[in-house]
């Protein structure tokens, strides 16, 4: 059997695609399939240990699947540098010629991530509001520890609080084309962040499925009735 390395306790699993599963259940193959297409530069469970030059690019894009994996998996403080360069097949100092410390790579991964997401986006755009958010929910659960780390390294990390803050405010606009008028400037940050944390909370916490169609609907219909607002009082 040859045997290769699985991100969370490096467990070995076969070539025929057998994978260990973890105590929790997890496998780095049904990760991979649920936080996007990026991961895919991956080889099976692990990187590639491919000794030959590459282009700085597609190590960078290495690099990143790899973090992705260990990030998704076990979370911010277990995957420290040397461990993702063991896992990566690389020299601690390699990570960072690529980045400056791990909220770096962490922005990095994150930014990946979703800016794939706001391109899939880009085909939902005509669709009503409540199923954007629907959708949001959908694709953004099964990375939901790569959402709470984030916000929980906004407070001491500059990087990440700066990415955070540009993260939302791309996200703000997105969804304010969607409404009949823009939101008044005196009320557009309280309502905006009123359905963040809605959506947030729906992405972080265990919600039935008929709750959170309730929730995306009702927090739809606020931002909608805040737009029509603004059009009386004009």
């Amino acid at each position: 059997m040859e045997v290769k390395k699985c991100a969370r306790d490096l467990r070995p699993v076969s070539s025929a695609g057998a994978v260990t599963r973890n105590r929790r259940g997890s496998s780095c193959c049904s990760v991979r399939r649920r936080v996007g297409g990026f991961l895919n530069t991956c080889q099976d469970a692990g990187m590639a240990r491919n000794r030959r030059p590459v282009p700085k690019e597609q190590k960078r894009d290495e690099l990143l699947a790899a973090a992705a994996q260990l990030l998704v998996l076990d979370g911010y403080e277990a995957t420290s540098m040397s461990r993702l360069a063991q896992y990566a097949g690389v020299a601690p100092n390699t990570l960072y010629w690529y980045f400056r410390d791990k909220d770096e790579l962490l922005v990095a991964v994150a930014d990946r991530y979703f800016q794939a997401l706001l391109h899939e986006h880009a085909s939902l755009a005509d669709r009503p509001l409540a199923e954007q958010f629907r959708w949001l929910i959908e694709r953004l659960r099964p990375v939901k520890h790569l959402v709470a780390t984030v916000h929980n390294r906004v407070a001491v990390s500059e990087s990440v609080r700066e990415w955070h803050t540009g993260f939302h405010r791309s996200f703000e606009d997105l969804f304010e084309r969607q409404l009949a008028n823009p939101l008044a400037a005196e009320h557009r940050t309280a309502e905006f962040a009123a359905a963040t944390f809605v959506l947030e909370g729906a992405i972080t916490h265990s919600i039935d499925e008929a709750t959170t169609d309730q929730l995306c609907k009702i927090t739809a219909d606020r931002l909608h009735r805040a737009a029509e607002t603004k059009m009386n009082a004009t």
